[in-house]
This record gives C-alpha cells, sequence and structure tokens, in this order.
C-alpha cells in the first residue's frame, strides 16, 4: 500500500517501481519448511530486476516477472 501511495502522488516519475513476492524462502524468518533456497530465489529476482529497468511505473511482480493482482 505503501508504493501505491508513493507512485500515486508522483504520476509523472519515470522511474521504476518494483513490489516483489519472491516466493516462500528458507530464510529464518521463511523456516525450513520453505519451498525455495535463496540460492534458487536471488538469480531470478536480480534477472527480474534487470529486466525491469527504464521500465516506468509501479508493478507487483513475482521472481519470474509475472505480474500480480494487487
Amino acid at each position: 500500500m505503501l508504493m501505491k501511495c508513493f507512485a500515486s502522488r508522483r504520476p509523472d516519475d519515470g522511474r521504476t517501481k518494483l513490489v516483489v513476492a519472491p516466493g516462500w524462502i528458507k530464510t529464518e524468518m521463511g523456516g525450513d519448511e520453505a519451498t525455495y533456497t535463496i540460492e534458487e530465489t536471488i538469480p531470478l529476482v536480480a534477472d527480474m530486476l534487470e529486466k525491469n529497468h527504464g521500465r516506468p511505473g509501479l508493478r507487483y511482480v513475482d521472481r519470474f516477472d509475472a505480474t500480480l493482482p494487487w
């Protein structure tokens, strides 16, 4: 919600704004039952960020760059 408010107050801002849902990651917070490891997820997130560089607007995406519903 914070990013949606930020973006709506700056409609002429040409920067890329992404809210990323990386998946359920095996971390201290995600726990051992999580589906993915950091090593599996971070390269996908990095590729997705690179692909969106210079693409203006706000989007909610997953690690595969699929747009997710708000």
